[in-house]
């Protein structure tokens, strides 16, 4: 029995006024609302993205009801400014989202009967503009996301499904898909799933993975520069550009948590197991063992003598 003990990481962390925000109203952007230029002080929210600043002001509207009460609802204008103060969108709009490779969605809300907007994935008019204030594509969508590696998926409301397009505002693909769970291109590939409501990995050429080149391919996060991927009961990594970087040669790949080490995926090759880091491609321990089992985050038992003893639980 062998007990593996690798030291425990320190972190670092940074401390800045200035922070990425994650909320709905400034998702991808760094908040200056608390930090404003001084010729922005006059909106309530300041966003920066790509260079320019995404300058908020709120518009509270009044909403009269049946039984004579008034409620108001804030919305606000949006407006795109430089660094140094110039207004660069030609028109307010009801929200300008964060920029993607030079391009930000933006929006007209249309209201409704009882005065209430619908928003970017509503009703709508939303569009694209560049860092100049620009429009690049028309406002003519119901819903779109952000550019990912030159597209972006964009519905109307004509009919349920969406449909990628370029930066000319070009369809690119003649499938179109649903648009729940349907995501962004990532190293060359984007989860989608079809009128079948199947999902599905989707190439820059068109093309759909399953079944025909993999039999499963691993969801990750966009930070993820490589994904498991199998076919016909083996195993590899799939890197930039659909382009295998790891061949199809272990028995299996471990993506569940069970059996997962310090983020590091359990593999097992002709009986014997060991531990990969998919973020790298680096073999960590060649699949030599007989028994891999976590102990803690630093430790773990191995097992390579079929005579050996049971698995214990002990001090570090």
């Amino acid at each position: 029995m062998l007990l593996i003990c690798l030291p425990f990481p320190g972190f670092a962390q940074s401390l800045d006024p200035l922070h990425t925000i994650e909320s709905k109203v400034f998702q991808g952007m760094i908040d200056y609302t608390s930090h404003k230029p001084h010729w922005a002080r006059e909106f309530d929210e300041v966003g920066y993205s790509e260079g320019v600043f995404i300058c908020r002001k709120y518009i509270h509207t009044p909403n009269l009801y049946q039984n004579d009460t008034i409620s108001y609802r804030r919305s606000f204008k949006t407006y795109l400014y430089s660094t140094e103060g110039k207004r660069l969108s030609s028109q307010p709009y009801d929200d300008i989202g964060a920029f993607t490779e030079g391009l930000a969605p933006v929006v007209i809300k249309k209201p409704l009967h009882d005065g209430n907007f619908v928003g970017i994935h509503g009703k709508g008019r939303t569009g694209f503009i560049n860092t100049k204030g620009e429009v690049v594509i028309p406002l003519i969508y119901t819903w779109i996301s952000n550019f990912h590696e030159g597209v972006a998926f964009v519905g109307d409301s004509l009919e349920r499904y969406g449909f990628f397009i370029d930066r000319h505002n070009r369809v690119v693909f003649k499938e179109k898909f649903s648009p729940f769970i349907t995501t962004q291109f990532h190293n060359g590939i984007c989860l989608v799933v079809d009128r079948n409501h199947q999902p599905n990995y989707l190439t820059h050429q068109g093309e759909l993975l399953m079944p025909r080149v993999f039999d499963f391919i691993e969801d990750v996060a966009y930070s993820r520069p490589l994904r498991v991927v199998a076919k016909s009961g083996k195993y590899g990594l799939l890197g930039a550009n659909a382009q295998l970087q790891l061949p199809l040669t272990y028995d299996l790949i471990d993506t569940t948590r069970k059996n997962q080490w310090r983020g590091w995926y359990q593999t097992r090759w002709n009986q014997g197991y060991g531990y990969l880091d998919a973020e790298t491609g680096v073999e960590i321990m060649k699949p030599v063992f007989e028994d891999l089992r976590p102990a803690s985050f630093s430790s773990l038992w191995a097992k390579k003598n079929r005579n050996g003893d049971c698995f214990k639980h002990v001090n570090r």
